[in-house]
């Protein structure tokens, strides 16, 4: 079983060589755009909520 720290080694390692970077022109990947600002980490985690209201005009996260 692999440890957390050789995981995430091995994912990157095969995103960078599999060139899953994002390039100028790339629609293969949705827009995305900065809705947080300020020290603090951001996140959404819950099982049984929706991260965005049916409006998509606000957004359900935490800040620690």
């Amino acid at each position: 079983m692999k440890t957390r720290r050789e995981f995430l080694h091995t994912a990157a390692a095969t995103a960078v060589l599999s060139g899953a970077s994002r390039t100028r022109g790339d629609d293969s990947f949705p827009p995305v755009r900065v809705i947080t600002k300020g020290p603090g980490h951001h996140w959404f985690g819950y099982y049984d909520k929706h991260q965005f209201d049916p409006s998509d005009r606000f957004v359900l996260g935490m800040r620690v």
